[in-house]
């Protein structure tokens, strides 16, 4: 913040000691010119003359020359300089027209326009400011201050100074181009005066130009707004005369530490404290010098203020000595006012620009909290799908995971001995050579909390590949590479049965999709990412990658800050044939995952909780039936829903698809039209809820009931109690429609 405060970049004038020579004997021409009565003289004689001598009787004839000399100077500058001061407001009118319509053909929006035409306007300034800085070492070359109000008694004061010139033809020559180029300055004064006018109107313009340009960006603007500002303040303090600049620094602190509203307000406060310091040094005065008068421009201001010096310090004549110092003291009081209110306004557009910065940084601060809350619920939503292992132990081991980052409670010893049934169940089913009903390997009591809802409580089961026999060989990464599938000759199957997970091997998985685990950076963990419905699976490495020991077996611990379930109980089962209706592996929901093979993780099956066991609502209309509702068409691609018993299903709620299973088959058999096509057996059956049997040909191995099957597969997001996306088809045909091809 160094660029609050304000340096000085013109010279300043330091008053010299008064003069000890003695007086001069007035001339005794009296009336207006410049002996005794005249201006600027008073009795004796002239400042800077020394004591009678020989050639005392020739001083008057000296006087007059120099005095007709430097009127001559004066008379030629205001001869040539009057008729530009005059003309000097049309000529920056129409200058300041030329600039702005230059701005207007430049092109681009009204906000461009404007912005061209501030920047074009502040630059000519500074340019005018350049050329009123060079002329000024010229200006005080002869005087050490502007040469304005200057009579003979200063002239022969400043002649008569040690060392301040050499000759006469040099001390003319500077005098002569003092007076010009401090006229030239003057003009160049008042120019920059003229044009600095209009800034604060533009910047108004500029401004609300800006804020109707949708979208704003904030930043940029209040960038913009300050830089213009801070080269706003530079030139109001830069219009100041030396000695105001001089006297405005002295008396305000050091602002490079705080705000430029701050700094504003702490020079607008010098600038009022200082007004009235001068207001109360204002002294009475009996008559007025014609010759000045307000208002003065900085040049001559500077002038006058040097006068009062020089008859204080009696360099020049006392006459109307009290009038020049009021009037310097009055039009030091004016630009004080001026500068005052100009650094009012200034600070009024830096604190905009501190609510604009504030607005930035709240809208900032939003749009990070904003980020910042996207990205938790991103996590939250992938921690409620996801289902998370650490270590190799989970892989190398049966491991049942709850979905949201949670675990069970449960030991390794049991997870070993649910693996020992598991190779059990293998061995004694690849032992039959009929096929086997599938055998139950555990019984898992899973303690949920009581703030999940039956469909937030979600599982994923797990086993090794190796422990199920799959074929020798396989190359799972080629196969995951091209989304392929792959059938094993045994695999985890399940089923829920109150609040009780049975877990079972079963016969012919069907084929299970196989896909690749791949390594996450930013997490550190191996992640597989499901669509339909959506799930991340993870599993954390115990090491880095390529380092981690495969056959580790012992039980991994919970990730950090994980919900564990206590209560949950799993006791594995050896011998025990499921007794349940034979099982559908086509609608189960189970992948083959694969790692990398620096990832020291071995394959694994993993199943997750059958979608059908999730409370639903039906929803869909069904079809009109004609004729005979279960007849070819279940050998095919299935026989819809009747439009009657979808309709008396419609918007009821199931805690599982098999509770609507029974629902369905009930209405059937009490459908008196519907009913006349079953038999008496099968009408017993659809009375209990159970699915009516299908002829012998239609069987396909133990299965021998017609099944509800769903068009669009659950696994591939196909909605559950959709009544429209349900067929009713044979064993056979159920599985035609999955495999392609007849058994």
């Amino acid at each position: 913040m160094a660029q609050n405060t304000f340096y000085l970049t013109e010279a300043l004038y330091i008053s010299d000691a008064p003069i000890d020579r003695p007086l001069l004997q007035p001339l005794p021409s009296g009336g207006g010119g410049f002996g005794s009565g005249g201006w600027g003289l008073s009795e004796g004689r002239a400042r800077g003359t020394g004591g009678p001598g020989r050639f005392s009787s020739h001083e008057p004839a000296v006087r007059r020359v120099l005095d007709d000399e430097r009127r001559g100077t004066d008379d030629y500058a205001l001869q040539t300089y009057q008729p530009l001061i005059a003309q000097l407001p049309a000529v920056q009118q129409a200058e300041r027209d030329a600039l702005r319509q230059r701005a207007a053909s430049s092109g681009g929006t009204p906000l461009a326009q404007l912005t061209t035409e501030q920047a074009a306007l502040t630059a000519l300034i500074d340019d005018k400011r350049q050329s009123y800085l060079a002329l000024l070492p010229t200006a005080h070359s002869f005087y050490g201050a502007m040469p304005f109000y200057k009579r003979t008694d200063s002239l022969v004061t400043r002649i008569y100074d040690p060392g301040a010139f050499n000759d006469a033809t040099t001390l003319f020559d500077i005098l002569f181009a003092s007076v010009d180029a401090a006229y030239r300055a003057h003009l160049e004064s008042e120019s920059i005066r003229l044009f600095s006018n209009d800034l604060a109107a533009l910047a108004a313009q500029l401004d609300e130009a800006e804020l109707q340009t949708v979208p704003v960006d904030l930043q940029q603007a209040a960038a913009r707004r300050e830089a213009q500002i801070r080269e706003e303040k530079r030139i109001c303090f830069e219009c100041l005369p030396a000695f105001l600049q001089h006297e405005l620094i002295e008396l305000t602190p050091n602002q490079d530490n705080v705000t430029l509203a701050q700094a504003l307000r702490a020079y607008r406060e010098s600038a009022n404290q200082l007004a009235n310091l001068k207001r109360q040094q204002v002294p009475g005065y009996s008559a007025s010098n014609p010759e000045i008068n307000g208002p003065l421009s900085k040049p001559q201001l500077e002038a006058l203020h040097h006068l009062v010096d020089e008859q204080t310090k009696r360099r020049a004549g006392p006459l109307w000595a009290e009038y020049h110092h009021a009037l310097a003291l009055n039009e030091s009081i004016r630009y004080l006012d001026l500068f005052a209110v100009a650094m009012t306004g200034l600070q009024e557009r830096a604190e905009q620009v501190d609510t604009l910065l504030a607005r930035h940084m709240a809208e900032q601060a939003a749009a990070r909290l904003a980020i910042e809350a996207e990205r938790r619920a991103r996590e939250t939503e992938r921690l409620r799908i996801s289902y998370a292992g650490l270590g190799s132990a989970a892989t190398a081991a049966p491991l049942i995971i709850p979905l949201g980052g949670a675990a069970f409670d449960l030991t390794a010893g049991t997870y070993t001995a649910l693996q020992h049934a598991i190779r059990i169940a293998v061995v004694a089913m690849a032992a039959r050579v009929a096929p086997l009903a599938p055998l139950v390997v555990g019984i898992v009591a899973m303690s949920w909390s009581p703030s999940l809802g039956d469909g937030e409580r979600q599982f994923a089961a797990s086993v090794p590949l190796a422990d199920l026999s799959p074929p020798n060989n396989l190359d799972l990464t080629t196969i995951a590479a091209a989304g392929g599938t792959l059938t094993l000759p045994y695999a985890l199957a399940s089923r829920e049965e109150d609040d009780r997970l049975h877990l079972l091997v079963s016969q012919d998985s069907g084929p299970i999709p196989v896909r690749a685990a791949v390594f996450d950076n930013e997490r550190q963990v191996y992640s597989l990412a499901l669509d339909t419905p959506s799930r991340i699976l993870t599993w954390t490495p115990l090491n880095a990658p390529g380092t981690e020991l495969g056959s580790s077996t012992s039980l991994p611990v919970a990730p950090t800050g994980a919900t564990i379930y206590t209560g949950s109980e799993l006791i594995p089962q050896t011998g025990l044939v499921e007794s349940y209706p034979a099982l559908d592996p086509l609608e189960l929901d189970r992948i083959i995952v694969t790692f990398p093979a620096d990832s020291g993780l071995a394959p694994i099956l993993v199943m997750f909780r059958d979608r059908r066991l999730e409370p639903g609502a039906a929803t869909g209309s069904g079809q009109d039936i004609t004729g005979v509702w279960l007849g070819d068409s279940t050998r095919n691609s299935g026989a819809p829903i009747p439009s009657q018993i979808a309709g008396m299903l419609a918007g009821q709620e199931f805690k599982s698809f098999n509770k609507l299973r029974q629902a369905m088959w009930t209405l059937v058999a009490r459908d008196a039209i519907l009913a006349q096509q079953f038999s008496p057996q099968n009408i017993a059956r659809m009375t209990r809820g159970l699915a009516p049997k299908v002829t012998k040909s239609e069987r396909h191995q133990s299965l021998d009931t017609f099944i509800i099957h769903h068009v669009i597969p659950i696994a591939a997001g196909g909605a559950v109690y959709d009544i429209e996306n349900l067929r009713i088809v044979t064993p056979l045909a159920h599985q035609h429609i999955h495999y392609g091809r007849k058994p």
